[in-house]
This record gives structure tokens, C-alpha cells and sequence, in this order.
């Protein structure tokens, strides 16, 4: 019998409806830095470039200040960070790649 937490979040990320998708953007020429919480994880995002977490966590506050953006995960340490060059088309064709996965934790 398997592990019911590796099951259940399995579960979440083979049915993408049941996930949250959160789509963002550093459109300067500088790099800025992100913030997740619980994970207490920092990244740097690059310029010019389209940023994309998904969770299972449907409950979540952005915060912002001048350098960096903070994700508060409320109830989940679970994420994908996805990444992009940015476009200056309506739709942005291009493909994300998967930059961090932490969607095996909680």
C-alpha cells in the first residue's frame, strides 16, 4: 500500500483543473528576488523573462516591496516554478521549463 500524502499530491499534479496557476512577469532589466513561505526559499528571477508557479495550495497573499515578491503558500509547501522569455505578442508562444519542483513536499 502506497503512502497516502505521495498519493494524494501524485493525484493533484496528474489533474491539472485541481491546481493553481500563477503567472508573473520581470519586465526590467534587472534581476529581482522571490520569496516563498513556508518553504522559505529565495530565487532570483531574470529579466525579461515570464515566471509561472503552480501549487496545489488554493489559498495564497502576494506581497510586494522593491526588490522582491513574496509567495505566502498558506496551507502546502508544494511547488512548481516554470520560467520563459518574456514576449512582447498578446500570447506568448514560447515553451515553459520546469525550474524548481518541490511538489512532493506537502
Amino acid at each position: 500500500m502506497g503512502n497516502f500524502h505521495e498519493e494524494r499530491v501524485k493525484y493533484f499534479y496528474d489533474h491539472p483543473e485541481l491546481l493553481v496557476d500563477i503567472e508573473f512577469a520581470n519586465r526590467t532589466n534587472h534581476k529581482k528576488k522571490v520569496w516563498v513561505e513556508p518553504n522559505c526559499i529565495e530565487f532570483e528571477i531574470d529579466a525579461q523573462t515570464e515566471y509561472k508557479i503552480l501549487t496545489h495550495d488554493k489559498f495564497f497573499r502576494i506581497e510586494f516591496d522593491e526588490d522582491q515578491l513574496t509567495f505566502y503558500l498558506q496551507y502546502s509547501f508544494g511547488f512548481k516554478l516554470y520560467k520563459r522569455p518574456a514576449s512582447k505578442e498578446i500570447k506568448n508562444t514560447l515553451e515553459w521549463e520546469l525550474e524548481f519542483d518541490s511538489s512532493d513536499v506537502n
